[in-house]
């Protein structure tokens, strides 16, 4: 991904094998096949306590979500899982990346890849490139995943400048 380091890059390119970590349930015959209570965030935090243990086993080197597209070493999953003080909306970082997308117009956008995975609404970021730059843009969109880890009715927010960022469905 593109917050990827060189030397992040070269391990990937270099690996030979990998862990995959996946839940499944097993409901008897009378249950639905995905309990109604389920909970995304739940499944994903316990999958990373799971990929924090083996990475620390020195042959690993880092965790891939693939539905947010985003690569972390494994210091940096130590760190956000620490951080996260044992709440899954504090890992979103580790499963939601942040992914420049081309337009036809003079507009950017900025989307947060993963968020269906977590069951809310794909969201993205559209800004001028005139008027903001784009690690200001990603600097935003990284306070927006944490604002919608905690809420997912969240319609507008102010970024760390004082800028207003209003949702839009368009």
């Amino acid at each position: 991904t593109a917050s990827c380091t060189p030397a992040l890059r070269q391990a990937v390119a270099e690996h030979t094998g990998f862990v995959r970590l996946r839940m499944s349930y097993t409901p008897s015959p009378d249950e639905p096949l995905i309990p109604p209570e389920r909970s995304p965030a739940d499944e994903l935090f316990y999958l990373t306590r799971a990929a924090y243990f083996i990475l620390e086993d020195e042959a690993t080197f880092a965790l891939f979500s693939p539905a947010g597209e985003c690569l972390s070493a494994d210091s940096a999953v130590w760190r956000t899982c620490d951080r996260a003080f044992g709440e899954a909306e504090g890992q979103w970082g580790l499963w939601v990346g942040l992914h420049d997308v081309e337009r036809d117009d003079d507009l950017c956008a900025l989307r947060l890849t993963g968020m269906i995975t977590l069951q809310r609404v794909p969201t993205q970021l559209v800004y001028n490139p005139t008027v903001l730059e784009r690690q200001d843009a990603h600097r935003a969109g990284r306070q927006l995943r944490g604002l919608l880890a905690a809420d997912e009715t969240l319609t507008s927010f102010k970024d760390r400048a004082d800028r207003q960022w209003v949702r839009s469905d368009d």
